[in-house]
């Protein structure tokens, strides 16, 4: 990726929470290097803003834990209340990576639309769909537009606080399964503007979080509370939690948290 798409998650870090997943730290306590060992639960985590540069790391080292091989269990229950009954509506994916959900609406001939920094991860969801597709540059800051020859899916590989100098659809649906939660949180705000400013007033919004104890795990992914997405989306929608699941798993055991829960909100 080139220098100016490394701009939408703040500055390089060399650790990574989630993927080193430590429950204790040791320190030298004497200069004849003894070690303490402490328990990480006693310790506030410290926020990390990560960086365009570590999200593609990630991709590119085959670490992206986050995809699913298979259709989001969400997706598959509740698309029914984001397309409510229309047909062939303009739907956004932010944070799309390779989003097997962005085949399944667009087989349902809906125009589907993501936007994602990782040229690897667009071109392996091609790949992965064995889809042909052309690839153009954007005009400002080096991103590019790939867009499927035989199907209504196009991906933007651009910063998404950036991508509404490129996109002039306006979109009836957002379908955000990981865009708000990979979010740095001094982000979050940016974020929801940017999803606002490309929408259509009638607008159908399902958005996926995560909830936990953010005093014990810093994220990523991002711990997003009802507050939180209230206070961030209360002035343009109408706001329903329709879903919550437990999604507590053997890898989200390492961050040290009692429980973590996903929860799903319907905005319209």
């Amino acid at each position: 990726m080139t220098d100016p798409l490394v701009t939408s998650m703040g500055s390089t870090a060399k650790q990574d929470n989630e993927e080193r997943g430590a429950t204790e730290v040791a320190r030298d306590t004497d200069n004849g290097g003894n070690k303490e060992i402490m328990d990480n639960v006693n310790r506030k985590p410290q926020f990390h803003n990560f960086s365009s540069e570590e999200w593609c790391a990630k991709w590119e080292n085959k670490t992206a834990l986050w995809h699913l091989e298979e259709l989001h269990p969400v997706l598959e229950k509740h698309a029914d209340k984001m397309i409510a009954g229309r047909e062939g509506i303009r739907i956004l994916v932010p944070f799309c990576g390779k989003d097997i959900g962005m085949k399944w609406l667009a087989d349902m001939n809906h125009e589907v639309v993501g936007v994602e920094f990782s040229e690897l991860a667009i071109k392996d969801f091609f790949a992965d769909h064995e889809l042909t597709y052309t690839c153009e540059d954007l005009p400002r800051n080096g991103g590019k537009l790939f867009t499927a020859c035989d199907i209504k899916i196009r991906i933007y590989c651009c910063d998404f606080y950036q991508s509404k100098q490129y996109i002039v659809t306006r979109f009836d649906a957002v379908w955000d399964r990981g865009g708000l939660t990979a979010a740095n949180r001094t982000d979050h705000r940016r974020y929801a503007d940017t999803v606002v400013s490309l929408i259509c007033e009638d607008c159908r919004y399902l958005l996926v979080v995560f909830e936990y104890d953010d005093t014990l795990y810093s994220g990523p992914p991002s711990n997003i509370n009802e507050t939180t997405v209230f206070d961030l989306y209360k002035d343009k929608f109408s706001i329903e939690k329709i879903d919550s699941n437990d999604a507590m798993n053997e890898r989200r055991k390492r961050w040290g948290v009692d429980c973590v829960n996903e929860v799903v909100y319907l905005m319209h």
